[in-house]
């Protein structure tokens, strides 16, 4: 008489899984896929992360963060985008 259960001669564990079994087969496809999805959403996070600071993009963002705090902090102000005649005439008559 067979003891069965997890002594059966027709299972083997193998890597983690029971082999012997149809659904053991669709486990480790399944399994396969999950591991190299993994590695290519990783690798696709390193590359857009060293794309990020290599390319200066993090710079970029605390200028911009930079001047926008400053630009907060003004008030009565007025930005003049040029200087010529005309601008001349608008600062002056604004004082």
């Amino acid at each position: 008489m067979g003891r069965g259960g997890l002594h059966d001669c027709n299972h083997h564990f193998y890597g983690g899984f029971w082999r012997g079994e149809a659904s053991v087969r669709s486990g480790m496809i399944f399994t396969a896929l999950l591991v190299l999805g993994s590695i290519g959403t990783f690798t696709f996070a390193v590359s857009v992360g060293t794309n990020y600071f290599l390319d200066g993009g993090y710079r970029e963002r605390i200028r911009t963060k930079r001047i926008q705090r400053i630009m907060n902090g003004l008030q009565g102000h007025v930005i003049v985008c040029g200087w010529g005649h005309a601008h001349k005439g608008v600062i002056i008559e604004s004082d």
